[in-house]
This record gives C-alpha cells, structure tokens and sequence, in this order.
C-alpha cells in the first residue's frame, strides 16, 4: 500500500480555515456543469467529466495538469492544448471537476497531496470554493484516514499472528523495522481526519457568521465520509465519540436526507469504545424513529437515491436500512448482548419476500457474514456454525467474511472446525475462484501447532493440501519436517516439503536460507530412514531449488550406504536419476580411497538390469561424463569400458573415453583458498593474489566472438573460446572482465556449472591485483550481475537473491538484464506475478533503465497471471518511454486481453 500523504510538499500547508463566502447555505443546490460563459473553459470541463466516466486515469490527470498550468507558460502536455485549449482564467465548477476526477480514479493507498494542492491553488488563485468543493476535500481527507487505519490494523494483524507462531510452533517472526514503525507513526501524525473535521467546522463557523439565525446543510455524503473515518479508527478516544455525536447531529438538526444511514457507523464506533449504553440508546431512538415513519418516506432519501421507479427506489431504502441493521447485530454480540443480536436477526430472516418498509429488512449474505465473525470473536463457535448453514440458503458467506472467519478459528486452535467449514466451501466455489493462500497458511500453522500434542492431527493436512498448490513459508515447512522427525514418521517428510511450492523466501532470510535448510536434511539422512524415502525428499529438496548434494559429501556418502544395504531395490525412474546424480556427485578421501568402489559397481549392475535407459536420460551428457570419469579414475579404461557399454553403446563409450586421454590443459593460477565452494556471492577482494595477470584486449575480443551474432551463427563455439583462453594463462594473459562475465553466463544457459564456478573464482583473482578502487568496484559489479543472471539459468534462485542482495547492500543496482532474468525465473502463478511487480518497482527505485526484454519479461508474466490491466498499464508506460514493442510484447498483451 503507497501512502504517500507526507509527501505533501512542505511549502504548501493545507489551509483548513475556508474563505469568508456570500453563497447559499447549502451545498446541494450547486451549479454542475459549471455556469462559466467561456467555452473553452467549458469543453475541458467535459472533456474532464466524461474521461473521469471511462476511468480513463492517466488521460485525466493529464487533462488536469493541462488545465492547472499557469496561462503564461506552455501547457505540460502541448497535444491536448491543440484540441482543447485553456481558458484565460479558472473556474471553480472545473477545478471541482479536476477534485472529482482525481478522487474517481484514485487508488486505495495512493497520496490525497494532488487534490489537496489543487484546494490550495485556488485559495491562491482566488477562486473561492463552494460546498462542492468541501465534500471533495472532506472525501479525501475521510478516504485517506481510512487508508492510514487500514495500514495500522493490517500490521497489528501481522504482530498477532507472529505472537501465534512464536507461541505454539516456536517460530520467530521478524519484529517491525525502526523504518517500518517510523512509516506507521508518520501516517498517523497526517491527522488527516482531525483536518477534515476541522474543515467541517470551519466551514459551519463562517456560514453562521455570514448567515445569523440560519444553518448550513452539507452535502449527504459528507456526513457519511466523516462518521466513517471515524468508524473505521483502531483505537477511537472518548473524543472520538463527542466528535461523531456532534456530526451527527447536525445532520439530524438540518434534516439531512439519508441520515438515518449514519446510525451504522455509530454502533461500528460504539462497540469499539465498548460503550453499552450509547449502543443501547441509539438503537432505541433508531427503532422509535422507524415506528414514527422515519425512513419510510421518500422524501427522508432524498438526493441520495439513484433509482427512478417508486418499486425501484423502495429497494434501494431497504437496503440502506439493512445496511444499519447489519451493523447493529454485530454490536450487540460483541457487547456480550449475544440473544438481543441473534434475535435481531431472526426479525430479518422472518421477512422473506417482497419490500415492506414497515418491517425490519430482509437478511442477505453480508448480514450473515458480520453476526458470524462477531459470534467467532466471542468464541461461540457452535451458533457461527449453524449461521453458516442458514447463510447458504442466502447466496452463502462473501470470501472476505470467510477469509475473517477462518483466521479467528485458526488463531484459536479451531482448525478442525476451519476445515468442516472451507473444504465444502472450496468444493462449492464458483470456477475461477482462487483459494486464499494466506488463510491456507494459517490454517496449516494451527494444524501442526495441535499435531505437537496429538502427532494423528497431521494427516488432516493431507485434506488441506488436496485442495489446490499453495505458496507457504519456510518456517512452515521446516516446524513440519521437524515434527515429523521427532515423531519417526520419515515416509511423510518428503510430502511435506513438497506441500511447499516452491518456498517463499522472505528478503531478510535470503543470506539464511541454505542455514535453514540443510541442516534438516543432514538430519534426515543420519537416522534410519529407508532408502526409497531417503530418495524421496532428495527429490523434494531439489524441487525447492536446494541442491541438496552439491558439496554435502556426508549427505552423499548416507545415501550411497543406505543403497548398499536396501539391495535388490525397486525404484521408479525418479529414483533412479537421483541416485545417478549422487554417484556424480561424489568427491573426497571416501572416493579416492576406494570406499565406493563396490557402490559404483553395483549402481552399474542394477540400472543395466532394472533400468537401462537411466544414462541416456542425461541429454546432455554431462551426469554421465561425470560418472565415466569416475570410474575411469578408480577402474581404468578396459573395465569402464566393460561397465559402459551396454548402457551406452560402444561408440559412445569410447568417444567419451577418448577425452579422458587429451593433453591436460595448464591449471589456473590463482589462490584457491580464496574461492568460493557453491556459486555463493563474495564480497570486493581486498588482497592481491600471489601471480600477475594481465588483460589482453584481443584475447577479450577473441573469447567474445562466442557471442551470438544476429544471423543467429556463432564465429566460435563457447568450448573453443573457453581453450583459448585456459592456453593463454600460461602466459599470464586473462580477457577483460566484461568478457568472462559473458562467457561465464553462456556456460550458465547450458548447466555447466563446473565452468561457471571457475570462470567466477578466475575473474576475482584478476579483480583482486586491481589497485584503483573505483575499477575493482566497477569490474566486481559487472561479475556478480553475471553470477546473479548465471544463477538464475542454473536454478539456484536463492544463490541470485544473495548476489542481488550484495549489490544492493553496496548502493550497486542490478543490470536490466538481471532483473529480466530474475523475473522469467519465477513460476507462473499470480502470486509470482505480484514478485515480477515488485522486482519491477525495485528496478525503477534503483534507477535501472527498462529495455525491450525487461519489459516482455514483465508483461508477460502479468499476462500469464491473467493480470490484463496491469499488463496494459506496462504496456502504456513502455510506449511513452519510447522502447518500440516486439511481436513478443504485442502477443503477451493480447492474452491477457483473449476477447479484445
């Protein structure tokens, strides 16, 4: 959410004192359209309006900020002044206009400072504002209040459920930042409602002045913004119920169309303060108001009813009375009055059919919804229950009223109960209805929370799960493994992991991420799980993108023994590519000294006869010149020879030999101490390296002739490129660091991570001689942008985010490439859609400059997540910066927009 309300510029205060005014005392009998007699001033008018009808937001606000210029300089936007040129002065029905527009097409979150500063322009401008333009102000002011406790109870919500985490799993959620409480507190010291009340009072102030003896009626709606802002406040003051009686008041004295609607902002405000006897009274005078015909006649509505048929304006009635009703069931349960609100209730379901203003209105789905998250909250959970049930025959609960409901049975432990009642609700959905990932996410904490007592409760997870693919945390995920540790219930632990898909990982656990998790696989494999689900959450890991291999020789070597012990074993083709994978994987004194020896062997024995096309399942070869040359080490040629080739052929078999007897090429010469074992980031060197290298710039040319040329032919293959520049190390000659950064990344797209990794630890040896600050920070940003995209291409994401993490800790950005790259890593989920948006807004924030393929990377997947107007916003934006679109942008924006 961007509230931005301090950004409202310092020079610029909001005046809350209005101007001494002559007009009537009354806003609702306003000139709109404007009476200006200047035509032009009248066609941007309109032209403004009907933009504003067709949600045309960035036309509008260019047509305001056309409008708003000073006469004596040129308009900001020269391609509207052709058709629409500015009057001479300003009006104030346009600049009410502009107000309207702004507040029309303005966003949830987004700054009031626009519309604020247009009240101030026309104080200075001496356009003197009328009632219209107040209910603008007040509007915004009330929406952007509403904003800031929205943001307020949202991060109290957050701290909840860390305290349920942290209680019953042992999880420790992150605490606020100093940032984050400082934005918080900055929100509230906007007191954005203190000014719009100020303003309401101001305004009455003059009017009394200028009218004695008389009254000033605001619009209907200003009344309403006003009570609901201070409905809406998390934690309401005494004087929050003086201010809103006083509202309130008024509008009953002017005789306010529509008033009686603002007795359910009160009984909202009144349970807040816990205030029983004000709920009482209220409800009481709104009751005896009713027996007295007030609200019954049409004229009570006054001005606020859209309909124009007298059946069809009686609906509309009935429904603002239903509004106040649904308000005060709530309130009563929630004041322990559980019998007055059910009871009020059982009036509204009596009334089943037709319009009868002189009975309480009927229930619908929304009436429903709030008596049962206040039945949750005073844990009568057996009636929320049998609401439920009545609820279907109404059209059933709203998925926001679920989403509550299912967050306070979770929070309070009631996760049986949550799962009776979102399993049925799920199977009944409409298509196209997408299950809440986070309500997915509690429920599942609640579960296992229970399962620590009672470990049986797990199986219910299994039901949760069935349900769809879920994006659930790390935390969960290990608090799961954990337990079923704990518990000996190994042949569960892959499934749980694989619950998870993939892991999210939050920002500040990047750097911790492999810390997590690898210590729960290192214990998995020490105890006596079985071979086959030993196998299985090898497989699970991988799937999360944790190499749970790569470097972990003990993790290897419990593998290969639990092999060893399980024969004659029956595995799947899975099974059998994995257990491939960890004799490749194999290294160390336990493989030099001959300890694998029989494993190799067998492993060679049993694919031959179970499943033969296991090797040549490797496509590319690289598993299986990787277990050729490890037996060709131990065994020699004539028995590698004998073992391989019933799998591969004798053709192939010897090609592969073959490169095992080539001149060895010349060892690099750097210090190997001072590299890295995993494709890690590092920080800038700050120690020479022992042997001078230096740059030879038509080396650097020559290795980047393996860059493919438009023709789409390469002038050296990158094999060449890489011999050439192994062979001029002997001579101490190195290409630039651009050059192996290029390379490096072209090994990366094809998995060749060996050569990754020694291009990588080759260019920090070179970074490392460099005496000029300024250089070894340039030459080290361009080689960890290349590890951040190679990264990417090799699946290990959560090795890009450390690389992208050191960057941004050094002030350095990430290229546009990188950035296009991390996002097409991303699966294509809306979920991964909303992780592509916030790369984006991070690229712009660091001042990266977008170009075509960040751009398709972005819009399309937004399109794949069926996020069409955003993907059109993209697309606009993309034109305006003048980056001409491919027929890849063109196509990604007509699926999103499949009936355009």
């Amino acid at each position: 959410m961007d509230l931005a309300g301090l950004d409202i510029p310092r020079h610029r205060s909001f005046s809350t004192t209005p101007p001494a005014s002559n007009s009537a005392a009354t806003d609702e009998s306003i000139d709109y359209p404007p009476t200006s007699k200047d035509e032009t001033d009248r066609r941007i008018y309109s032209a403004i309006y009907h933009a504003t009808k067709d949600s045309r937001r960035d036309f509008c606000n260019s047509l305001i900020a056309h409008y708003r210029s000073p006469r004596d300089a040129p308009s900001p936007h020269p391609e509207i002044e052709e058709h629409l040129p500015r009057p001479v002065g300003y009006s104030v029905g346009t600049y009410n206009a502009c107000l309207a527009a702004l507040l029309a097409v303005r966003r949830v979150g987004e700054s009031i400072a626009p519309l604020l500063e247009i009240y101030n322009e026309m104080l200075e401008r001496e356009i003197l504002p009328n009632g219209r333009t107040y209910v603008s102000v007040i509007q915004a002011l009330c929406l952007r209040e509403k904003d800031v406790q929205a943001a307020v109870e949202q991060a109290g919500e957050t701290r909840k459920w860390a305290e349920f985490r942290k209680s019953t799993l042992g999880l420790k959620s992150p605490s606020p930042t100093k940032d984050e409480r400082e934005v918080i507190s900055g929100y509230l010291a906007e007191k954005n409602f203190d000014s719009a009340y100020n303003l309401f009072k101001g305004i009455l102030s003059v009017q009394e002045q200028s009218t004695p003896g008389g009254f000033y009626r605001f619009h209907p709606s200003t009344y309403s913004y006003l009570l609901d802002a201070l409905a809406t406040r998390v934690n309401p003051s005494p004087k929050t119920w003086d201010q809103a009686m006083e509202v309130f008041e008024h509008a009953i004295k002017t005789e306010t169309a529509g008033a009686r609607l603002l007795y359910k902002h009160l009984f909202r405000l009144a349970t807040k303060l816990h205030n029983t006897d004000a709920l009482t009274a209220l409800w009481e005078r709104f009751v005896k108001e009713g027996e007295e015909g007030v609200g019954r006649r049409m004229r009570d509505w006054k001005d606020i009813l859209p309909g124009q048929q007298i059946d069809e304006r009686e609906i509309q009635v009935e429904g603002f009375q239903r509004e106040v009703w649904s308000s005060a069931i709530p309130a009563f349960i929630l004041h322990n009055q559980i019998d007055k609100g059910m009871d009020l209730l059982d009036q509204m379901l009596a009334h089943e059919s037709g319009v009868d203003l002189s009975k309480p209105p009927r229930a619908k789905e929304d009436t429903f919804g709030l008596a049962i998250l206040a039945l949750a909250k005073k844990d009568e959970f057996l009636k929320a229950q049998d609401l439920m049930q009545k609820s279907k025959g109404y059209g059933g609960l709203r998925p926001v009223d679920m989403g509550k409901f299912l967050d306070s049975l979770a929070v309070k432990g009631q996760w049986k109960l949550a799962l009776d009642t979102y399993l049925p609700y799920l199977k009944e959905a409409k298509e196209g209805y997408n299950p809440d990932q986070r309500r997915i996410r509690r429920i599942y904490a609640s579960i296992l929370a229970s399962a620590k007592s009672s470990i049986d409760d797990l199986q219910h997870i299994d039901k949760l799960m069935a349900t769809g693919t879920y994006m659930l945390d790390t935390d969960l995920a290990i608090s799961h493994i954990k337990l079923r540790l704990e518990k000996r219930q190994y042949d569960g632990i892959a499934q749980a992991l694989n619950n998870f898909g993939p892991l999210i990982v939050r920002k500040e656990q990047e750097q911790e991420f492999k810390t997590l998790l690898y210590p729960v696989l290192e214990s998995i494999i020490s105890t006596d799980i079985n071979f086959k689900s030993a196998l299985s959450v090898l497989s699970a890991f991988q799937r999360q993108k944790v190499t749970p291999l790569a470097s972990r020789q003990h993790v290897i070597g419990s593998i290969l023994s639990k092999y060893m012990t399980a024969r004659p074993v029956e595995i799947d083709q899975k099974g059998w590519n994995m257990l491939l994978y960890a004799f490749t994987r194999a290294a160390g004194p336990e493989l030099d000294q001959g300890e694998y020896d029989e494993a190799f062997q067998a492993f060679i024995t049993d694919i031959t006869e179970h499943d033969p096309e296991t090797l040549k399942m490797d496509t590319e070869g690289r598993l299986v010149k990787r277990l050729a040359s490890h037996l060709f080490d131990r065994f020699g040629s004539e028995k590698t020879t004998l073992l391989l080739t019933p799998l591969l052929g004798e053709g192939e078999t010897k090609s592969i030999l073959e490169t095992f007897y080539e001149k060895p090429i010349p060892e690099l010469v750097y210090d190997s101490s001072s590299t890295t074992s995993s494709l890690g980031p590092s920080s800038p060197p700050t120690e020479q390296a022992p042997r001078k290298l230096m740059i030879d710039e038509n080396l650097s040319r020559r290795v980047d002739l393996h860059s493919q040329r438009p023709d789409g032919r390469n002038q050296i293959t990158p094999m060449k490129a890489y011999t050439e520049l192994r062979n001029s190390l002997s001579s101490n000659r190195i290409p630039h660091p651009e050059s192996l950064s290029r390379l490096l990344i072209t090994f990366a797209r094809s998995g060749d991570e060996a050569r990754v990794l020694e291009l990588y630890a080759l260019a920090q040896t070179l970074i490392a001689q460099t005496t000029n600050p300024k250089t070894q920070a340039a030459w080290w940003r361009i080689l960890e942008d290349a590890m951040l995209i190679s990264n990417c291409h090799l699946g290990h994401l959560e090795q890009a985010g450390l690389h992208r993490h050191r960057l941004v800790e050094r002030g350095m950005a990430p290229s546009a490439d990188a950035y296009a790259t991390m996002i097409a890593s991303s699966k294509d989920t809306t979920d991964d859609a909303q992780v592509a948006r916030e790369l984006w807004d991070e690229s712009v924030q660091m001042g990266v400059r977008p170009h075509l393929y960040l751009y398709n990377t972005v819009i399309s997947k937004l399109s794949k997540a069926r996020k069409a107007e955003n993907a059109l916003e993209m697309f606009g934006q993309m034109k305006e910066r003048g980056v001409r679109p491919s027929s890849v942008t063109y196509g990604a924006v007509i699926v999103s927009h499949p009936g355009r």
